[in-house]
């Protein structure tokens, strides 16, 4: 969870500048060949893709912190979940109407699956409540 999270917060110089770049092959190579986002149908039907997903909110959000709140076992050993928090600013839009100048927070539980020896993400549900 802690490396996926961190290639949504990616920072590199580029030219001698630094430059905050999501590392979406990362999330993409590390997410379940079950989730719905990775399949060529959506993208022949025009539908966004997992890496589109990443790409757009790596462009809208600023990730500043990741908590970690639980880890649990799934049904067998090769299933397990990790809830957590993480915080963000939205980057695009700043300004008191577009809450862009508070950190913001959610909550998710996210579905891990054992496949080939490593843990890919499957899925999550998100509590944008807390």
């Amino acid at each position: 969870m802690r490396s996926r999270y961190s290639a949504y917060v990616k920072a590199e110089f580029v030219f001698s500048v630094l430059v905050f770049a999501c590392n979406w092959r990362y999330v993409v190579d590390t997410t379940h060949p079950e989730n719905t986002l990775l399949t060529d149908e959506a993208a022949q039907a025009g539908q966004p893709t997992l890496k589109d997903d990443v790409i757009a909110t790596c462009e809208k959000l600023g990730f500043e912190k990741l908590k970690i709140l639980s880890v649990e076992p799934g049904k067998d050993a090769d299933e397990g979940f990790v809830t957590f928090q993480a915080w963000f600013k939205n980057v695009q839009q700043m300004g008191q109407r577009a809450q862009g100048w508070h950190t913001q927070t959610f909550v998710e539980r996210s579905r891990f699956l054992r496949h080939d020896g490593r843990w890919l993400y499957v899925d999550g549900e998100q509590d944008w409540k807390r």
